[in-house]
C-alpha cells in the first residue's frame, strides 16, 4: 500500500481509512488501524512500509512514554529509521524481520 492524502491506498485502489479495518483479499491485517489527533503533528507521525514482494509490512510510530515496555522493543533499544525519520515503536507482520523491510 501507499499513502494517498494521508490515507492508505491498496494496489487495487481501495482506500483504508485510519481507525478502520485494514484487510485485503479477505485477510485482516489490522482490526483497527491506529488514529490520533493530528493537530500540530508532524506529517511523519506514522510510517507504513511494505516489503518488495508485498508479503510483509511494518507500521512505525512514536510512543510518548519512553518507559513503555514496547519502546524500541524490536530493535535492541535503538530507534527504527524508516521514511527518513526515527521511530520508537513498531508493529511488523509475523512473517517479517526488520531487515526484510
Amino acid at each position: 500500500p501507499r499513502s494517498s492524502l494521508g490515507e492508505i491506498q491498496l494496489i487495487s485502489g481501495e482506500i483504508i481509512h485510519w481507525g478502520g479495518v485494514f484487510e485485503d483479499d479477505g485477510y485482516t491485517y489490522m482490526a483497527t488501524v491506529p488514529t490520533e489527533n493530528r493537530i500540530n503533528s508532524p506529517p511523519y507521525q506514522y510510517c507504513y512500509v511494505v516489503s518488495a514482494d508485498q508479503k510483509m509490512y511494518g507500521l512505525f510510530s512514536n510512543l510518548e512514554n519512553n518507559l513503555d515496555s514496547d519502546y524500541n522493543k524490536l530493535n535492541n533499544g535503538n530507534p527504527y529509521n524508516f521514511c527518513s525519520h526515527d521511530y520508537n515503536f513498531a508493529i511488523i507482520s509475523p512473517n517479517a524481520r526488520l531487515s526484510d523491510l
